[in-house]
């Protein structure tokens, strides 16, 4: 069984004039509202080997956030440049590279592309991830290759407003 999780990057701030898109922090409120998804999704038993992020500054200071609380060494982070203003077939490609000793990844990206990956796989499908927000997809296969050969199941998702405190 392997399994996938989309992360859409924290909340971050258009406000800061003269900093390049692919620069932009993540606002205190984004990592709140990602530390209660981590909480989450570490309550559904959910651990990821491998975390990948897109090379935008935001991506990488969420992806972080799962990196220190999974307590994962630094060779189970990969920051990936392709991710950043990419295509669902980057972020497919990608999946499918992973090394099969990972059964759980988690990838941190950016919309519209993080939404349409999500429903490329599922039927269920979404207008768009907000912020934070995370879909948990599986798949009955032992490797990352064979992942277009079976249908994937829903786990579940998590969206940072639904989560009660």
């Amino acid at each position: 069984m392997k399994t996938l999780c989309l992360v859409r990057h924290a909340k971050s701030s258009w406000k800061v004039v003269g900093i390049d898109d692919v620069d932009r922090q993540v606002l205190e409120k984004g990592i709140e509202r990602t530390k209660k998804v981590i909480e989450y999704i570490k309550l559904k038993k959910v651990q990821p080997s491998l975390i990948i992020a897109s090379k935008a500054n935001r991506a990488v200071q969420t992806a972080d956030l799962f990196v220190t609380s999974f307590k994962l060494k630094k060779n189970n982070f990969i920051i990936n440049k392709h991710l950043y203003e990419s295509d669902v077939d980057h972020y497919i490609s990608c999946i499918m590279e992973v090394d099969d000793i990972h059964d759980s990844i988690l990838i941190v990206g950016h919309n519209p592309t993080i939404t349409e990956t999500v429903n490329y796989f599922l039927t269920e499908t979404f207008d768009y991830l907000p912020t934070s927000a995370l879909v948990c997809i599986s798949f009955d296969v032992k490797e990352w290759m064979q992942i277009m050969n079976k249908k994937p199941t829903l786990v579940f998702k998590i969206f940072p407003k639904e989560i009660v405190v």
